[in-house]
């Protein structure tokens, strides 16, 4: 019976660090949300339309309460936005984004398996506005990333 009860406290303090680290996870990939669309706004439209959308998605309730539990809707949210970027920067002509777009949808797909249905059009769409070489190599490290 003693022995049991020296293994429960490094047992709950692996668990509330593990908790931890997936919660301070979450707060970051909040974080970088709105960085992403501060980023987004402001090449689309103007400085006080990119710091209206970050300060609405800062004060969101939605983003609150995922950006504080460990879930991965926020991670999910994340990933899209960074997809969005990317993908958008893809369909301008700049070839040398399409890379990161794949890794992007695939690292997506790994965390979120239906992340891959939702955000698989985008990354076609910018596809179809890259040149050959870029499409090929964009769906070949798809294809490489997601099999890994």
């Amino acid at each position: 019976m003693t022995f049991r009860r020296s293994l429960d406290l490094p047992l709950l303090i692996g668990a509330v660090a593990a908790k931890l680290a997936l919660v301070i996870l979450c707060i970051a990939a909040s974080c970088g949300t709105s960085a992403l669309i501060y980023r987004m706004a402001l090449e689309w439209f103007n400085p006080n339309a990119a710091r209206f959308a970050a300060l609405l998605f800062l004060f969101s309730p939605l983003a609150w309460f995922h950006g504080t539990v460990v879930l991965t809707y926020i991670v999910a949210a994340f990933f899209s936005s960074l997809l969005g970027y990317v993908c958008w920067r893809v369909s301008l002509g700049e070839g040398r984004w399409v890379w990161l777009a794949a890794l992007v949808l695939a690292i997506s797909a790994g965390g979120r398996p239906s992340s891959l249905l939702f955000l698989a059009p985008l990354f076609l769409y910018s596809l179809w506005h890259a040149a050959t070489k870029d499409r090929l190599a964009g769906a070949f490290i798809l294809v490489l990333a997601l099999a890994a």
